[in-house]
């Protein structure tokens, strides 16, 4: 707008100025034309005075300044929501067994000992009973390794003693751990008893454990395993301590789970089968195993070729608090063959004679355990539980057992 006052007033100015020179142009002409004489006309040159003011010039009005047009304030657009990942909640908690196979793969290292008590009646048979006092400590260390989140090595072995209710003498207390020396009144010359007190170390067992998740809440584990027949004790006639510290002692004070370990002249193949449900603070597994035994030295004095045996156990968890869990696990065990020291045990029954129970045991194992987190994301899991027979020999010879279960967790 300013622009276009600025040429039309200067037009105007210009076309004015122009107008007026062409009339005094023309003025001065027509007064001064030359002479008769020739000469040329001189052109006057008006005055100062004599020149009309130009016409007024209008400056150009400033345009009103534009009213600032308000601008509505616009808000950025929200940023789009970034997908905000939830962590997963935490795994259940698991109730580690006392007697039965963990299901959850771990490395591990488990220092896992029992004190048996127990009692023999050692009366002969038609008097009355006379029950004598035993006691067997057994330390079975075991060393686990996690190849896989689903795999597992083992490798199990240990040391059982064992100190046997009294049976020679007469006198009340008389102690079993020494040699009994006596002479054949026949033909007067003595003969020593060697003491049924011993050590004995085990076999050695070496196996795998597979487990898979069923589910958010359920676990599949086999496992499969053999011994390596290394135990000392073959001979209950060289050794009879260690001997009778494998079996039968070294077996019952492990409620004759781990059986297998303790046979002295078998070699023997594991098979198992297990499935726990874990959630909600709790956990309930149930196992089982079958036992095959074959006979691998000192024929003399094994007559078994082939033995089957067969164990299960039902395990049931719950964490009161995050370091403390309480369980209850019952165990039995069963022999699915006939070996001839069971065959001649219940052949007692038709005899009048008292029946040990040989061909099964039933045991229940109840306590607590702690879960202590170590440094480096380790874990230690003490537990301690108390353990009588219910069944069997077990029941038979009022076993009371006390385990103290040390597992570190890696």
């Amino acid at each position: 707008m300013r622009t276009g006052l600025g040429h039309c007033s200067l037009r105007r100015v210009l076309s004015v100025s122009l107008l007026v020179c062409c009339w005094d142009v023309g003025s001065v002409l027509a007064q001064g034309e030359p002479s008769a004489q020739g000469e040329p006309f001189a052109i006057p040159v008006p005055r100062a005075s004599e020149i009309p003011p130009p016409p007024p010039y209008i400056l150009p009005q400033p345009a009103a300044p534009m009213a600032a047009v308000p601008v509505a304030s616009v808000s950025p657009a929200p940023a789009p929501a970034a997908d905000v990942v939830v962590p997963p909640p935490p795994a259940a908690p698991y109730s580690l067994p006392f007697g039965l196979r963990p299901i959850i793969p771990v490395t591990v290292l488990r220092l896992d000992t029992v004190f048996s008590f127990y009692q023999q009646n050692i009366a002969p048979s038609g008097q009355p009973e006379r029950m004598e006092p035993g006691f067997t400590g057994t330390f079975l260390p075991t060393i686990g390794y996690r190849f896989h989140p689903s795999w597992m090595g083992i490798v199990r072995f240990g040391v059982v003693g064992n100190r046997p209710p009294r049976i020679t003498g007469d006198e009340v207390g008389a102690d079993n751990c020494e040699d009994q020396t006596s002479v054949d009144p026949t033909t007067m010359q003595s003969k020593t008893t060697l003491t049924k007190c011993g050590v004995a170390s085990t076999n050695v067992l070496v196996g795998g454990l597979y487990s898979a998740k069923l589910g958010s809440s359920v676990r599949l584990g086999l496992f499969a395993s053999m011994t390596i027949p290394i135990a000392s004790g073959t001979s209950a006639t060289s050794e009879p301590g260690a001997s009778a510290a494998l079996a039968p002692a070294g077996q019952l004070s492990r409620s004759a789970l781990d059986n297998v370990i303790f046979a002295a002249n078998d070699w023997a193949l594991v098979e198992g089968l297990d499935i726990a449900y874990i959630a909600h603070r709790l956990t309930v597994q149930a196992e089982v195993t079958l036992f095959e035994l074959f006979r691998a030295r000192n024929e003399l004095l094994n007559p078994d070729v082939f033995k089957l045996n067969f164990t299960a156990g039902l395990h049931v968890g719950y964490f009161v608090a995050r370091f403390l869990s309480l369980g209850a696990e019952l165990r039995y065990q069963r022999w699915l063959s006939d070996p001839k020291s069971v065959v001649a045990d219940e052949a007692n029954a038709d005899k009048g004679l008292p029946v040990q129970g040989l061909r099964h045991n039933l045991s229940l194992a109840v306590g607590p355990r702690v879960h202590i987190k170590l440094p480096g994301g380790h874990w230690l899991r003490p537990a301690l539980t108390y353990v009588p027979g219910l069944a069997g020999v077990l029941a038979t010879r009022h076993y009371h057992t006390v385990q103290l279960d040390i597992p570190i967790v890696f």
